[in-house]
């Protein structure tokens, strides 16, 4: 009941200067916001603010974004370092949005998979990493992958012009991640508040 008195728009608010203004604590947030530096009416107590963030689903915006921008899909994962896992990501190429993002350390077809269960018909490019029979006939049969072989096979896919181009669009998830990076100082971060961090960045 208590939560009710204040409306989504304003948590919406405070994501997107958490967003905009790189601060990665959201106790440093709020001291920012208190300091009144931006005003926001009727702002919600501190204790508050995290009770509704915790509710929020990583998997509905997720899925929410997957309806809205699924064309040129790029997979990809990336070492964590100080941690024994990886960061897994799908990304839209064309729009240049975030659409999932897993942290594991499973196989990456496996987190792939994951990732991939709602989407049909759109164009999915990967590197050697992926070239796997299985992964490759159970989501040949519901999009147009580019997927370059290991060894020989991907020389030959290569030297093929309209691979190269369209292949060339892998590199945005390569500059994504650098970028992620930068923003997020993930060494040391414990993986409750990494995972918070980069659903804030998919409502970014």
């Amino acid at each position: 009941m208590y939560l009710r008195k204040y409306p989504d728009h304003i948590f919406v608010l405070i994501l997107s200067l958490m967003y905009l203004t790189n601060i990665q604590s959201m106790r440093k947030l709020y001291a920012y916001l208190l300091d009144g530096r931006i005003k926001i009416n009727n702002l919600p107590s501190r204790q508050t603010i995290h009770y509704r963030l915790k509710r929020l689903s990583k998997k509905k915006v997720s899925k929410k974004l997957k309806r809205l921008f699924s064309t040129l899909l790029v997979i990809d994962s990336s070492e964590i370092r100080g941690k024994k896992k990886r960061l897994h990501l799908l990304y839209e190429a064309k729009e240049k949005v975030l659409l999932d993002f897993e942290i594991g350390n499973n196989k990456e077809v496996e987190h792939a998979e994951v990732m991939l269960e709602d989407i049909e018909g759109s164009i999915l490019l990967a590197d050697r990493g992926y070239w796997q029979w299985e992964f490759i006939e159970k989501m040949k049969e519901k999009m147009k992958l580019y997927v370059r072989p290991r060894g020989r096979k991907g020389e030959e896919f290569m030297e093929r012009e309209i691979n190269r181009l369209i292949y060339s669009k892998r590199w945005e998830i390569e500059w994504y991640i650098e970028r992620l990076k930068q923003r997020i100082k993930m060494r040391g971060m414990n993986e409750r508040t990494l995972k918070a961090q980069i659903t804030y960045m998919l409502l970014g």
